[in-house]
């Protein structure tokens, strides 16, 4: 089988997911690769793309509120390097697997392109975008299973954009046929209760995660402290700004921190790690206790996959619980307010986290082994379409 990934950058959680799908599908015997604008963030190439770094200046400081809790995508959902789906010899793809698309390509683009080729059509779900008129987690919000009219995330002037948006993708769609990957029972449901893909073909299968989070003895290692992973570490909706605070307060956390960031001295709680590659991530999650995260607009979280495949204890808000696999659930801890984490982490005994940590690895081996995901895309790919979606 040829597959083809499309995603706009190899990092981040949609990349590196395109990344081990594709590397795990190649090692199984079929042609499957990675088609990317980038291979890191739009902000270390802003340069090179102006017209879409000018576009996420509107989504981020015009359209969006201030104090937004999600991402935004409008402007961005108009851009096009059609340069990327032109250049694909179609003629030589069976599949083509959207991933993150947003700034990439659009939908009325990808429906005239793709006229007249006989291959099919995958999208899988890293948030909510695919389904919402402008945001990629919609909190509270139940908009999206309407006509995303009103969104309360962008500015007055703005708020019903999301209803053109979602208006333009419903027509799209209805024209496509296009199935759905969801990689959480919470995006499965989330989906499913959407105006856009409620009457669309949608399969829940896990994210696979890089074997280099799998292959090591835990035996070897010492483990002390917690971990905050984000590829940009003042992204306010990551909430790091938070948890370092509680780490000043607080050095029995013990905190390292990974990912990007504008002002990178060290406070008294906190070591940065810098912007890391997988291997180097994978080591500094050997030598943890902990996985701090602090934010809810997560959907279907990677790197706490990630961690519990290398034996660390997720730390989460008790309401990102339904979005993470339900074989790793048992064995995370949850808050509800972040200055209760020193608290829930003194009072978990050191034979308890052994216990935590070996369930993790073994749990998330089982379920995000990468080459069984990889099975399972292809056996989904394979299968036949309902005739009532045909």
């Amino acid at each position: 089988m040829r597959i083809a990934h499309l995603t706009f950058s190899k990092s981040g959680g949609a990349g590196r997911v395109a990344v081990a799908l594709a590397n795990s599908q190649a090692s199984l015997g079929h042609q499957s690769r990675v088609i990317s604008l980038l291979e890191y963030g739009l902000k270390e190439n802003w340069n090179k793309f102006p017209a879409l770094s000018i576009a996420a200046g509107l989504d981020n400081f015009v359209f969006a509120k201030k104090n937004k809790k999600s991402l935004v995508t409008l402007a961005r959902s108009k851009q096009s390097q059609i340069g990327l789906l032109q250049d694909l010899d179609l003629a030589q793809v069976d599949v083509l697997n959207f991933h993150w698309i947003e700034g990439v390509t659009t939908l009325p683009q990808i429906s005239e392109i793709l006229k007249g080729w006989s291959g099919r059509i995958f999208w899988t779900l890293h948030d909510m975008r695919p389904f919402t008129g402008a945001c990629h987690y919609s909190h509270n919000c139940e908009n999206y299973k309407s006509d995303c009219g009103n969104c309360p995330i962008l500015r007055k002037p703005f708020r019903n954009l999301s209803k053109e948006d979602i208006y333009v993708r419903e027509r799209i769609l209805k024209s496509m046929e296009i199935s759905f990957i969801a990689p959480s029972v919470w995006m499965f449901k989330k989906a499913e209760e959407s105006r856009l893909l409620a009457q669309k073909r949608i399969t829940l299968i896990e994210n696979p995660i890089n074997p280099l989070f799998l292959n090591w003895d835990p035996s070897e290692d010492e483990r002390s402290g917690s971990l905050f992973i984000a590829a940009d570490l003042d992204d306010k909706i990551k909430g790091f700004a938070e948890i370092q605070e509680l780490a000043i307060k607080h050095p029995e956390l013990k905190l390292s921190a990974i990912g990007k960031k504008a002002n990178r001295q060290e406070t008294n709680g906190t070591r940065y790690l810098g912007k890391l590659t997988p291997s180097e991530t994978a080591i500094a999650l050997r030598s943890a206790e902990y996985l701090i995260v602090n934010s809810l607009a997560e959907n279907a979280p990677l790197v706490i996959a990630e961690a519990a495949a290398s034996g660390v204890v997720p730390v989460l808000p008790r309401g990102l619980k339904s979005c993470v696999s339900t074989g790793l659930q048992p064995y995370c801890l949850y808050f509800d307010k972040a200055n209760e984490i020193p608290k829930l982490q003194s009072q978990t005994e050191k034979s308890m986290l052994k216990i935590l940590s070996s369930n993790l690895k073994s749990a998330a081996n089982e379920i995000h082994g990468p080459e069984q995901i990889a099975r399972r895309y292809l056996s989904f790919y394979e299968a036949p379409i309902p005739k009532s979606e045909c």
